[in-house]
Parts: structure tokens; C-alpha cells; sequence
């Protein structure tokens, strides 16, 4: 009788895989080389303002293909975890107004934040879980099964960078259509609060301001921040809520 086999090593259960790995590293290397390159000097509103008639002249002429590349540069970035995201909203609601500009973001926030989890899920999670053993197990258990409540919370208070929330939604692997769901609906507040504060810029460049992100602080276009904070209570009504409806033991 033949003697059992033992399995291969990249048949092992946690083992961490190079060739599953390089999706990743093809991503973090679009985040170095954005960097390196120094194109992170562009997204300003400064720039905004200097090629603002060019940018809107694009954009009434092409439409279609302009909501485009913006969608593929918005999308291609955070699939790379480049943190833009604040510059593009306000950029999204300057060049497409509030709606349109706050839809393109959000949809390609959600695609751009599923490639990078998926990228991260496909490399980390198995190996993370097989290193931190039972301990790191029950955490990832505890987090998957409040998935919903702590996801959207930190969509809806962006106290966590995005790009970090998605890298660890997928190091923990959360279900993928928890994960969705909450980026999609729960950064509508916050995205179409700096889409809304994008389309008063021009008003404010007409005026001869300054550009500064600072502008976004101005009374004129501040008001939308209150509808922030009014979606900012609804989880943790919520949760509240349910919570007190439960039975006692």
C-alpha cells in the first residue's frame, strides 16, 4: 500500500502565495509611481482654476467621453489607494455639477475600492488569518458579523482614510457584498456634500479667491455640510434603536 501523500506546500491552507500577491503589487506600484512622478501636484484647485476653461470647454463639447475619463482616472486611483478622492469629488461637482458629478464619483469609488479589496483579500487575508491564529480568527468573526454597522460608520464619518478602509475590509475579509453596499450608499453623504461644494467654485473664482481648500469652508457653499451630519446620525440612531428593542435575558 502506497504511503499517504502529503499535500503540496501551495496546496496549504494559508500559505502565502507569490503569483496571488501580484495583482497587489501591480496596484501599489501605480501608488509609487503616481507619487514619484509628482502628478499629485495637479489635483489642486489651483489647477482647477488655470485650465478651468479648457476643463469645462471639454466637457460641454465631449460629454460623454469626458465623464469617462474622469470615471477611469477617479476609478484607476483608488484602485491604486491613491488618497485623491476628497479633490475628485470637489473636481467631479466643478466640471458636471452636484448630481452627475456626485454620481460618477460615487460609482467609481465603488469600483476603484472593490479592485483594491479584492486585490488585498486575494493576497492577505488567508495568510494574515493563518498568522494570527485563533486570537485574530474571533476578531475577524466579531467584524464579520457587525460588518454592516462598522463599514457604513466609517463611510458615513470618514475618521478612517478610505483607501485604509479598504485594504482592511480586505486583509479581514469581509463579505464582498457587504463590503459594496456599504462603500456604494455610504459615502452618498460625504460625496455629494464636496460635489454640492464644487459647483460653487466657479462663483468663487469669478470673485478672484484664492485657490485653497480652504474655500470649502466658506458660508457661501458651507450649508451642505449640515445635511453631513444629519446622515452621520442615522447609523447610530439606528443602532441605538435596535439595540434597545432587544429583549432582555
Amino acid at each position: 500500500m502506497d504511503a499517504p501523500q502529503r499535500p503540496a506546500a501551495d496546496d496549504q491552507p494559508g500559505r502565502f502565495r507569490p503569483a496571488r500577491a501580484v495583482p497587489l503589487a501591480i496596484l501599489l506600484c501605480g501608488l509609487v509611481l503616481f507619487f514619484a512622478m509628482g502628478w499629485h501636484h495637479y489635483f489642486t484647485l489651483a489647477t482647477l482654476k488655470e485650465h478651468r476653461d479648457l476643463l469645462l470647454g471639454h466637457v460641454r463639447d465631449h460629454p460623454f467621453l469626458s465623464a469617462a475619463v474622469f470615471f477611469g482616472i477617479y476609478a484607476g486611483a483608488l484602485s491604486c489607494s491613491i488618497p485623491i478622492n476628497t479633490p475628485l469629488n470637489v473636481a467631479g461637482g466643478f466640471l458636471f455639477g452636484w448630481l452627475e458629478g456626485g454620481l460618477l464619483a460615487i460609482t467609481a469609488a465603488t469600483l476603484g475600492a472593490t479592485v483594491i479589496y479584492l486585490a488585498t483579500d486575494t493576497a492577505l487575508a488567508g495568510p494574515l488569518r493563518a498568522l494570527g491564529g485563533k486570537p485574530l480568527i474571533r476578531v475577524e468573526d466579531a467584524i464579520r458579523r457587525n460588518a454592516l454597522f462598522y463599514l457604513l460608520i466609517s463611510r458615513i464619518v470618514p475618521i478612517f482614510p478610505f483607501v485604509l478602509v479598504n485594504v482592511a475590509a480586505g486583509m479581514l475579509d469581509v463579505p464582498l457584498g457587504t463590503f459594496v453596499l456599504t462603500t456604494f450608499f455610504g459615502e452618498m453623504p460625504v460625496t455629494f456634500t464636496y460635489a454640492s461644494l464644487g459647483s460653487g467654485l466657479g462663483r468663487l473664482f469669478d470673485h478672484g479667491a484664492r485657490p485653497s481648500f480652504h474655500l470649502l469652508a466658506q458660508p457661501s457653499i458651507f450649508l451642505p455640510l449640515l445635511a453631513l451630519a444629519l446622515f452621520v446620525l442615522i447609523p447610530f440612531g439606528w443602532r441605538a434603536y435596535s439595540m434597545r428593542r432587544k429583549p432582555r435575558g
